[in-house]
């Protein structure tokens, strides 16, 4: 075994603290740390993020960490966070930008935009240069030339005026729209039996 082996190996020792189970070592985590999974149950000393209520008597170390920052009555319950749905997002404050809280839930999945959100945009409103047929307006015809005589009916842009609303049919449905970016769905748990963070 070389040298390099060796330190190896002591600076892998001091840098995890293990309990032994079988023959595998595992890293003890800290109560109330929170990890992604690939798999899709609980394991033992870990709770779902699904903003459950749990009572304070059964997770006294959990709830002295994290309160009812999440949810809860303080008394009896509190809640563990909620991922259902969310991405995590780190707490302070953003350089020359906003200032997050921890327990703090922002954005939405689906959005209904306003018009007052929509990119300015032109309706163009179009006539044929063909002569009219029809006296009669409908869902197939559009303005034409006048048939009977030379009618002046265009002139230059200029002091344009409105026109009431009902001349342009309404379009859209105000229905939501998908908000969230591509994402990768995974199992959020939180630690309740570990070591107790120490604090700095």
């Amino acid at each position: 075994m070389s040298v390099y082996d060796i330190i190896f190996q002591v600076a892998l020792t001091l840098w995890f603290k293990n309990k032994w189970e079988g023959n595998r070592a595992v890293a003890e985590p800290f109560i109330g740390q929170i990890i992604a999974v690939g798999f899709n149950f609980v394991p033992d000393s870990w709770l779902a993020c699904d903003g459950t209520l749990q009572p304070i008597s059964q997770y006294d170390s959990l709830f002295s960490l994290i309160g009812t920052t999440y949810g809860g009555d303080g008394q009896q319950t509190f809640a563990v966070p909620n991922m259902n749905g969310r991405a995590p997002a780190s707490q302070g404050q953003k350089p020359g930008g906003s200032s997050y809280v921890i327990g703090e839930v922002l954005g939405s999945e689906s959005v209904t935009l306003l018009s007052n959100q929509v990119g300015a945009h032109n309706h163009l409103f179009l006539a044929s240069s063909l002569t009219g047929t029809t006296p009669t307006p409908g869902p197939t015809e559009s303005l034409a030339v006048n048939a009977q005589s030379a009618a002046f009916l265009y002139a230059p842009v200029g002091a344009n005026q409105l026109m009431s609303p009902q001349a342009i049919g309404a379009t859209g449905q105000n229905q939501p729209h998908e908000n969230r970016q591509p994402f990768q769905v995974l199992n959020y748990i939180i630690c309740w039996a570990g070591i107790y963070p120490p604090r700095q």
